[in-house]
């Protein structure tokens, strides 16, 4: 009786993770799919309905005060915007918990083991960290790109007689990115009411780049003294650029050790994770205290080893 209402529980979660991966891989139909469309959009409802009643539960609420947790969970809230009803950070941080129980169950029911369900978790641990990683890093890369850019569209600007609030503003509308967001948050504060330094030190902590500090400084000083930047923009627009092609060149030059790197400390973590599905002798062995045991002290010395790498080669990997 225990197994059969155990085999139930897991097929209702796979269901709710078919039900979470339909409607969040679900794109904007076409006129002509009408019908898909109706399914889809209660499909969604549902799902959102679901996320709603888990939003409100304490784990939920522990996961969102974890950065990537909450960094991913935001990502998922933006890309629900088009989308009726959307999901809020906390909706988002719940979908991504059913999606993780729906993966747990499916695991459990393949491996029919309880180590076998225990896999996603781990997964799920470890790639949400990896990601919200990832995406600062995409992001840094995505900011530096853009700052001379932004550099000279800000001195262009204030060259031509604009004050720094309609400086400040002219970025945010004439470029895109995340240094477009940050230009118009700060135009937005300042317009409410914020005085030039709050509005500036929060854009410094949004985009947290290499240039900005300096960049704040430079507006903060011209705000209060009036002194003209359009030569000290435009050359730090060159040296942005000189970083970037450096950093470009770097990234060439240490891909490939970057890549062995990545295969070498998930390689171990990836062969523990398939065994534990398909291989019943493996997860006899898992289930042991030393069979555990050496699992642990192997993972604990690929941790070591990334860790060392990391701090040998910091800024390469």
């Amino acid at each position: 009786m225990e197994r059969a209402y155990g085999i139930a529980l897991q097929l209702s979660c796979g269901a709710i993770a078919w039900l979470s991966a339909y409607v969040l891989s679900w794109q904007r139909p076409q006129p002509s799919q009408a019908s898909s469309s109706r399914l889809h959009k209660s499909a969604w409802r549902i799902f959102a309905q679901i996320c709603g009643c888990i939003a409100c539960r304490g784990f939920v609420v522990a996961l969102m005060r974890l950065e990537p947790w909450h960094a991913a969970s935001k990502a998922i809230s933006m890309s629900s915007v088009g989308k009726r009803p959307a999901l809020d950070t906390r909706q988002a941080c719940a979908a991504l918990v059913v999606c993780c129980l729906g993966a747990v169950s499916a695991c459990g029911l393949l491996s029919q083991s309880f180590i076998g369900a225990l896999v996603p978790i781990g997964a799920v641990a470890i790639g949400v960290p990896l990601w919200d990683a990832s995406h600062r890093r995409s992001e840094a890369r995505q900011i530096a790109a853009e700052m001379p850019e932004a550099l000279r569209t800000l001195a262009l600007a204030l060259s031509s007689g604009e004050t720094l609030a309609q400086a400040i503003e002219y970025v945010g509308r004439n470029d895109a990115g995340p240094i477009s967001r940050a230009f118009l948050q700060a135009s937005m504060r300042l317009k409410c009411g914020s005085s030039a330094q709050e509005a500036l030190t929060a854009f410094e902590k949004e985009l947290r780049a290499p240039h900005v500090r300096l960049l704040v400084s430079a507006l903060l000083i011209a705000q209060r003294t009036g002194s003209p930047l359009h030569g000290l923009l435009e050359t730090s627009a060159e040296l942005a650029e000189r970083q970037g092609e450096l950093e470009r060149l770097l990234s060439v030059k240490t891909a490939q050790v970057r890549l062995s790197v990545r295969i070498v400390c998930l390689l171990p973590l990836l062969m523990i994770g398939i065994l534990s599905l398909v291989s019943k002798d493996f997860q006899r062995g898992l289930a042991t205290f030393v069979g555990a045991a050496s699992v642990v002290c192997a993972v604990a010395l690929d941790a070591l080893a990334l860790a060392i790498i990391r701090h040998l080669m910091k800024g390469v990997i």
